[in-house]
């Protein structure tokens, strides 16, 4: 069995998994092998992309029933999103009876907001970025103090992104997305304008993922961008959508937030991102 996780989660995360037959508990440390520079700082661009994962693997005797839980500091934890997978695409052994992963009770309110520093005061922490990197930059000079954006952007799809806790994702919950955005360009860092009517400003997109290890079902489903929301003599302009989260949604390994837009040469410069409940 394995068990992906949040890259932002540290060394002294444990994975404990108890046999019910025997309440025997094992613990398992995480494994990630940290991206690095030639001076031993950690490198951003790699350790920010969505599709790197900390990984927990537990060889256990199939048939058994099992209980997980995630223990940091001593305490229950949950790292935003916990995808089961096998090791083996397309294995023959047989199932457990059962697996489960306990699920840490959050605090009522915990789930009004989906995105974790949304307003870079905390630096990266807590983006990621579907490749393309993620830096921070200071904005003070625009009145919006610290942004973040993706730099290296080569395809539309790359730019800062944020995973939303899975607990929250329950169905029928609906909230309203909210951001702040101006496009520059890349070499120049002039004000650069879209038509929103055309398909060519910024949109939103909501990634799912579940499955096994080399059997992931992916797939996207937009929740913005069509709308004219952008108004020419503005620096910065503001995405506000609305949606409802659906069943298939709620029953994915995974949610990733990210954004697309189809200029290479300009980057998408962000702020005051929020998801919050209604």
């Amino acid at each position: 069995m394995g068990l992906d996780v949040s890259t932002f989660e540290d060394d002294a995360l444990l994975l404990k998994i108890i046999d019910l037959a025997t309440q025997v508990t094992t613990s398992f440390t995480g494994e990630y092998d940290w991206p690095l520079n030639l001076d031993g700082s950690i490198n951003m661009e790699e350790h920010t992309k969505t599709h790197r994962r900390r990984r927990f693997f537990a060889t256990l005797p199939s048939g058994g029933s099992y209980e997980a839980r995630f223990v940091k500091d001593g305490q229950t934890h949950w790292p935003l999103h916990v995808k089961q997978e096998y090791e083996d695409s397309g294995h023959d052994c047989p199932d457990f009876n059962s697996f489960t992963v306990v699920v840490p009770d959050m605090e009522p309110e915990y789930c009004d907001e989906l995105i974790r520093n949304g307003d870079i005061s905390d630096g990266a922490e807590n983006w990621w970025a579907t490749m393309g990197g993620v830096a921070v930059i200071d904005e003070s000079a625009s009145g919006q103090g610290f942004a973040i954006t993706s730099e290296y952007r080569t395809a539309e799809w790359m730019g800062p992104s944020q995973y939303f806790d899975s607990r929250c994702m329950t169905v029928n919950a609906s909230y309203k997305v909210s951001a702040k955005v101006k496009l520059i360009d890349k070499t120049t860092k002039d004000l650069i304008n879209c038509n929103p009517h055309d398909g060519s400003c910024p949109r939103l997109t909501t990634k799912l993922q579940s499955g096994a290890w080399e059997d992931t079902n992916e797939s996207c489903i937009g929740i913005g961008g069509k709308d004219a929301y952008w108004h020419s003599s503005f620096e910065w302009n503001t995405f506000e959508y609305e949606f409802t989260i659906s069943q298939v949604v709620a029953d994915a390994g995974s949610v990733l937030m990210y954004p697309e837009y189809p200029n290479l040469d300009a980057l998408m410069v962000f702020d005051d991102v929020s998801v919050h409940r209604i």
